[in-house]
């Protein structure tokens, strides 16, 4: 369908920035060809679990629900324009079992994606609580050294000692 590939280049390069997308706009003309090659193929085999695969890949690479959604919409509007009434309906429904197996791909690898980015974070989170909870230990330790120290130079050195002893 190279009308199609067209059509579907145009849509990626309005969605550029609607996505944390990691294609380069260079890119988007066979990202689009691959597209409208992956539906040809469906609407003549309707081999799902490809179509599942290759809507985890997009994921991967960045592409937002949206843009599929307008792929989608692109597709049908094309087909609209282009096909007889006689093969419309029987392709639509095609169509919109294509993209309910890619986004059933796409909110697959989305979810994933989210559940290792939210543990990233917790990561981060925990080991920052507990450098700051050494800090506040150290804190204290100094705090108490202060009030039961009355020389000075006992106290510098003790201090000294307790934030070394914390923080080695």
């Amino acid at each position: 369908m190279p009308g199609l590939a067209e059509c579907y280049g145009r849509e990626l390069q309005r969605a550029m920035f609607a996505n944390r997308s990691f294609l380069r706009p260079r890119e988007f003309g066979e990202l689009a060809r691959e597209e409208a090659e992956c539906l040809a193929r469906y609407v003549e085999k309707e081999e799902g679990e490809q179509v599942v695969s290759r809507g985890r890949a997009l994921c991967q690479k960045g592409l937002g629900p949206e843009v599929l959604l307008r792929l989608e919409q692109t597709a049908r509007e094309y087909l609209i324009d282009t096909v007889g009434d006689v093969w419309l309906k029987p392709l639509l429904k095609r169509v919109g079992c294509y993209y309910d197996l890619l986004l059933q791909g796409f909110i697959t690898a989305r979810e994933y994606t989210i559940l290792r980015e939210q543990e990233q974070i917790r990561s981060a989170v925990q080991r920052s609580l507990e450098r700051f909870t050494l800090q506040i230990e150290a804190a204290a330790a100094v705090g108490q050294a202060a009030i039961s120290l009355l020389d000075l130079e006992e106290l510098l050195a003790t201090s000294i000692q307790l934030i070394r002893s914390r923080f080695d």
